[in-house]
């Protein structure tokens, strides 16, 4: 039913589009919700939650030739949660992509909105970047241990300039900007580069990001201005049915009574008829005081069509110190106590 409503209400929308010179309009998105078993120490929990594999999400993107070889393209895209229902967080509709660029094969994209960072690629981590369930995620995108004003790499980095080169011979690089618009703060949000080479089985990536926290004029957890630098790296290399991944990440605020934390994690993809295992181990610590965590994810994909799969997840994390990792699907605050431990089962539908 509800997608016979979507499809019908996409036909006008398409031949909206192809009235005014569009080639198309694409709608998409994904449902995904599990049943999850989470325990910290003494506490235990079970609860339904959307997002296990993927953000459920729905978007429009469309494209337009404009002779010679360019292109203009906009994409639209909305996170939610499909376990209740509840639509975008932070008043934000949309709160995952929103941007209008132009392309050339020749000469690069450029894109205009709120964007992807310049930051690794989801291939550098086998369970795809998903904050509930991911080691990387967990590791990697955490500092609010590192002192006051440091800020975290965001999901999608809005108010951006970003521009990528085209491939020579499978390199790419892309840049980008976003100006804070504050008058009496740091003239940037974040600036970013990230490099990337695809070529056969092999998956590199470096970047670089530095990014501001400043009280003014939109307070971000802070006193006064501090950057904050992220230089990270990844590998990804197939080898028949199995890919190994690599990645490793360092975060440096600058200012004083602040610290650095390193993350790595290595992980793989098994392809097993036309389902998959995967797994991930991570490691994180924080110079200059006792933190430090060690955690593990593993988990099955079955596939019961292109559209739709099972999954099963289980997981810990090992804190030490003033550590306090945990899965974002654990709905327990107290990870410092002890292991955190996490098992999921699920279903995602993709339309």
């Amino acid at each position: 039913m509800f997608r016979t409503i979507i499809k019908r209400a996409a036909v006008p929308a398409v031949l909206a589009a192809a009235a005014g010179g569009a080639d198309a309009v694409e709608l998409y998105g994904a449902v995904d919700n599990f049943v999850s078993y989470a325990k910290v120490g003494s506490q235990s929990a079970y609860s339904l939650q959307s997002g296990g594999t993927s953000t459920s999400r729905f978007g429009m993107k469309g494209s337009e030739d404009l002779g010679a070889g360019w292109r203009a393209n906009f994409q639209l895209e909305s996170g939610f949660e499909s376990s209740d229902g509840t639509g975008a967080k932070n008043g934000i509709l949309f709160n995952r992509e929103s941007w209008v660029g132009l392309s050339h094969a020749k000469y690069g994209a450029l894109q205009l909105g709120r964007v992807y960072p310049a930051y690794l690629p989801l291939s550098a981590d086998p369970f795809y970047g998903v904050g509930k369930l991911s080691p990387f995620a967990s590791f990697f995108l955490l500092v609010n241990d590192l002192g006051d004003g440091a800020r975290v790499l965001p999901g999608r980095q809005p108010n951006s300039v970003a521009y990528t080169t085209p491939s020579f011979g499978g390199a790419t690089l892309k840049l980008l900007a976003a100006p804070s618009g504050d008058n009496n703060g740091p003239r940037w949000d974040a600036l970013g580069a990230v490099g990337e080479y695809k070529q056969g089985g092999t998956h590199a990536a470096l970047s670089y990001n530095s990014l501001w926290c400043s009280p003014s004029p939109t307070p971000k957890n802070c006193k006064f201005t501090v950057r904050t630098d992220v230089i990270s790296a990844s590998l990804a290399q197939e080898f028949g049915a199995i890919t190994l991944l690599g990645a490793y990440n360092f975060t440096r605020p600058n200012a004083d009574d602040t610290y650095i934390a390193q993350a790595a994690s290595f992980g793989f993809i098994a392809k097993v008829g036309k389902d998959f295992v995967r797994g991930s181990v991570a490691y994180r610590t924080v110079s200059g005081k006792q933190d430090q965590a060690l955690g593990a994810l593993i988990g099955y994909d079955y596939t019961l069509s292109k559209q739709t799969n099972l999954y099963a997840r289980a997981g810990a994390i090992r804190n030490q110190g003033a550590s306090k990792i945990y899965y974002l699907a654990a709905p327990v605050q107290d990870a410092g106590v002890s292991m955190p431990v996490i098992a999921a089962l699920g279903v995602r539908h993709k339309f």
